[in-house]
């Protein structure tokens, strides 16, 4: 019997392999991947929270596209009337009245006024127009000068200076008597004129204001009168009156001098070069001074021998940071002169060129300048330090940045006008007609 029942109990064993599929006992790996996912399906999910498949793919940033480049526009006058350039497109004539002489650009390049000569031997009017040529608009009629102040024995009152503030649409001018002789008659006078309104209000009354030159901020604005040169707010405002006297320089013709200043880029001061008494005489020389914006004193920088009132005639002698500064002196040849570039404090006299210079600017990081040569328009770039080289053929040149131009070529009658770049191409914009072109730039 025993060796039955081991018989019976070897047979269902045998069986019993044959029916159910063998079980590999599951690695260390193994169960830790089981119980980390039990784990996760067993974790609670935060109120309000996504579950995120573990597939899903992370979304990749996107950089945002480079903003493009300011485009310069060039408001200018042709055959009379307002014409406008903008980058590289061609362009196109905002106004037909005609009788356009000078124009003026806003910063922000939408908004341009003009003068306009109704009659040739009357009073200029004030107009404006937006960049689309839309909303063109009359300021001030040319009645509207002889109206402020009593001419007397004058022709009439005019318009003399007018200019944008920087960032606004708002124009500050002054104006001018009319004599039936020759003679440049200043009210030495400041208004402000709303570009889109057409609002004008007195800000100083004459001999209270004079020429001006508003900061790169539009916050300040240095009053140049003949002898004296105050610092106010915008508004009119004194902050530091009489801050610079000197002596009224003789012009030997019908007018009072007004010196030429030069803001620094980031508004702080703004300088002059204040020429000797008597241009022509043998030892003329120059003061220059700086004014700080926030009130204090002028100091003088300098005191320099040479020509600066030929120099200087529209354009300052100091560069925009106020560490430089232009000027002729004689030779001992007849009609010979030299133009040196120093530093403000008269150091490091460097003799730019010889022959018969003229004067045309400093671009506005002073890193750089332009002058004429034997012929005004005979233009050369030079740097301090360095050898000046031909630049174009032209007039009327004007620095848009520290490395960008303007000017025209051409005579009366038949000009170009042409955007150049230091070290690349000049590039014809428009041939604008008339005997005398004027433009302003903007970005």
């Amino acid at each position: 019997m025993p060796g039955k029942r081991l018989l019976i109990t070897l047979l269902a064993l045998a069986l019993a392999a044959c029916t159910t599929p063998a079980v590999e006992a599951p690695s260390v790996d193994g169960m830790a991947t089981q119980v980390a996912s039990t784990l996760t399906a067993m974790a609670p999910v935060a109120h309000g929270a996504t579950e995120i498949p573990p597939t899903a793919a992370v979304p990749e940033t996107t950089a945002a596209p480079p903003a493009a480049p300011p485009v310069l526009r060039i408001a200018y006058t042709n055959a009379g009337n307002i014409w406008l350039a903008e980058g590289d497109a061609p362009p196109v004539q905002l106004t037909t009245s005609g009788s356009a002489e000078q124009v003026r650009i806003s910063g922000d390049g939408q908004r341009i006024a003009f003068s306009r000569r109704p009659a040739a031997d009357g009073p200029a009017e004030l107009r404006a127009v937006n960049r689309d040529g839309s909303g063109e608009a009359l300021l001030a009629a040319a009645g509207v000068w002889s109206g402020l102040y009593p001419t007397g024995g004058l022709l009439f009152n005019d318009l003399n200076q007018f200019d944008f503030i920087p960032g606004t649409h708002q124009l500050l001018l002054n104006t001018r008597g009319v004599p039936e002789g020759p003679g440049l008659m200043r009210y030495n006078d400041l208004l402000r004129l709303d570009a889109d309104s057409g609002a004008l209000t007195t800000l100083r009354p004459p001999e209270a204001g004079g020429g001006f030159l508003v900061s790169p901020d539009g916050l300040k604005v240095a009053i140049i009168q003949h002898e004296r040169i105050s610092l106010a707010s915008i508004d009119g405002t004194p902050i530091r009156s009489d801050a610079i006297t000197f002596p009224s320089v003789i012009t030997y013709s019908e007018y009072l001098y007004h010196p030429v200043g030069q803001w620094t880029a980031d508004s702080s001061a703004v300088g002059f070069a204040i020429p000797s008494a008597d241009p022509l005489a043998a030892d003329t020389s120059a003061t220059l001074w700086r004014l700080p914006a926030d009130g204090g004193p002028a100091v003088s920088l300098a005191t320099i021998a040479g020509d600066f009132f030929f120099t200087q005639s529209s354009v300052p002698a100091l560069s925009p940071d106020l560490a430089w500064v232009a000027f002729q002196r004689s030779t001992t040849a007849p009609n010979i002169r030299n133009l040196i570039v120093a530093r403000a404090d008269g150091t490091g006299e460097t003799i730019v060129a010889t022959g018969q210079p003229s004067w045309v600017g400093w671009s506005p990081d002073s890193s750089r300048f332009v002058f004429g040569l034997d012929d005004p328009m005979n233009l050369l770039l030079g740097a301090p330090g360095a050898a000046p080289a031909p630049l174009a053929s032209g007039t009327r040149f004007r620095w848009v940045d520290a490395s960008m131009y303007v000017y025209t070529s051409g005579r009366a009658g038949a000009w170009t006008l042409t955007r150049g770049s230091v070290g690349g191409p000049a590039v014809a914009i428009a041939t604008p007609a008339g005997d005398f072109v004027d433009y302003d730039t903007a970005y």
